[in-house]
């Protein structure tokens, strides 16, 4: 049964390591958190209000706060225990080209740098629509954090813009750069106008070419519906190089709360619907939303549930095992706190499946080995057992011929000496006439054992005991 076990648990590792090589699964796994309390500072800068989390291909993470458009580096550690630690730095600001901090002038909601195909040196930043009507959009910035300027802005398709395009404040909430940097990816929070608006729970998730951003590919990414409140993606987080994507959909309801969940879907999957005026026209409503599966919900993962917004790689493990980090923005509002920043652990699904494996193997491992230290101890006891048996010698009863009747009321005295019972009373032979020592060492075991000795005009069987 252990050897079925194991063969099967190997079988399964293999199927899917086969199909991890057309289409990458991914495990999340909840390691920790740290907090931030509320109102620290440095300086004169508060911490908080973060909404996005961009990593450098050096390592280095920072935390961009949308109010006002503060940059802060952290240090952050993740242990394979759980144990997460954030270490904030002297803020920095995004500036105009004139190197003046642009202050409330931007309402940051995405930031991602370019990655090592460009080195690294160039940081993007999505907005959204604000209430004055300037149009969501895609700056560039360099890695002194100075805007390059007019017309360096990334193109974004014009179904975003216009009347019928996003609504204020829930434009641009998302965007990624896959990690050799030749892709982008971007993501209006809620539906637009010109695709139903809430009733079709539907967003579009464009694929940039970079580093020009031309537009790719774009895919409908259907929502889930929540109870209450309104839902949307609050956050993009490219995986890898093949388009996989960690898309994090945040609810929130007064009474309720937040409800936030992860989940994965892979940019290339699903029809192209960058030519639909709107996902309810007939030749487009077959697009039913890009095929997702869910990674983590943050109520069943142990961590506390709050506004996240940010996300980004992590550190590697100890055990070389990738992470992810998500961040929450508590909008500088006291009633939500501190600032959390949630580690999970980050695997291919074939990944997850070898570990599993090896868990199981070492596991009917050690029973293997407990069963055969119990064999070899049984097989000892029974070698043993056998031995005794073997060394015993069989001592048969005396017969009548052997015996010499003694005196009246005397016991009988067999001929080899030894003293023997009369009929139907037990003794014990102990010695041998002239000799207080018991028996030599054939019976040296049965210093105690008796015998019955039957007279032949008695019917009864001779026994021995």
């Amino acid at each position: 049964m252990l050897a079925f076990r194991l063969l099967r648990a190997e079988l399964v590792c293999t199927l899917l390591c086969l199909a991890a090589q057309r289409t990458a699964g991914y495990v999340l796994r909840y390691l920790g958190e740290h907090t931030i309390p509320f109102g620290w500072h440095e300086g004169k800068d508060v911490f908080g209000g973060i909404s996005a989390l961009a990593r450098h291909p050096n390592g280095e993470i920072l935390a961009v706060s949308d109010h006002p458009n503060t940059v802060w580096p952290a240090n952050i550690s993740v242990g394979v225990d759980g144990d997460v630690r954030v270490d904030v730095g002297v803020p920095r600001k995004l500036l105009t080209p004139a190197g003046v901090p642009f202050g409330k002038a931007l309402d940051v909601e995405g930031a991602a740098w370019l990655g090592s195909a460009a080195g690294g040196t160039e940081l993007l930043v999505s907005t959204e629509r604000d209430k004055a009507g300037a149009p969501s959009r895609i700056a560039r910035f360099g890695s002194d954090l100075r805007w390059k300027g007019p017309g360096t802005d990334l193109p974004v398709p014009k179904f975003y813009g216009g009347a019928r395009g996003d609504h204020v404040n829930k434009g641009f909430e998302g965007l990624a750069v896959s990690p050799d940097g030749r892709f982008g990816y971007v993501v209006n929070e809620f539906p637009l106008v010109r695709d139903g608006d809430a009733a079709s729970h539907m967003v579009r998730v464009t694929k940039l070419a970079m580093p020009a951003g031309t537009p790719l590919r774009t895919v409908a990414y259907m929502l889930e519906r929540v109870a209450v409140g309104e839902n949307g993606v609050s956050e993009l987080l490219a995986l890898d190089n093949a388009d996989s994507l960690l898309a994090v959909e945040r609810a929130y309801a007064k009474g309720v709360g937040n409800t936030v969940r992860l989940f994965q879907f892979n940019a290339s999957h699903g029809p192209d619907v960058s030519a639909c005026a709107s996902l309810q026209d007939d030749s487009c409503k077959g697009a039913a939303g890009v095929p997702k599966a869910l990674l983590a919900d943050m109520s069943k993962t142990g961590a506390e549930v709050k506004n996240y917004e940010g996300a980004c790689l992590g550190p590697r493990l100890a055990n070389g095992a990738r992470t992810v980090l998500i961040v929450d923005d508590n909008n500088f509002n006291p009633a939500q706190g501190g600032t959390n920043f949630v580690a999970f652990s980050l695997t291919t699904t074939a990944e997850a499946a070898h570990e599993a494996t090896m868990e199981e193997s070492e596991v009917a491992g050690a029973l293997l080995v407990g069963l055969a230290v119990w064999w070899g101890v049984i097989s000892l006891v029974m070698a043993r057992h056998k031995l005794r048996v073997l060394e015993l010698p069989e001592i048969a009863p005396p017969s009548v011929a052997d015996a010499e009747v003694g005196p009246h009321g005397a016991l009988p005295v067999g001929a080899s000496g030894g003293v023997v019972s009369t009929v139907g009373e037990r003794v014990s032979l102990l010695s041998t006439p002239g000799s207080a020592a018991p028996l030599a060492s054939a019976t040296d075991q049965l210093q105690q054992e008796t015998f019955t000795y039957t007279d032949p005009g008695v019917e009864e069987e001779d026994e021995c005991v």
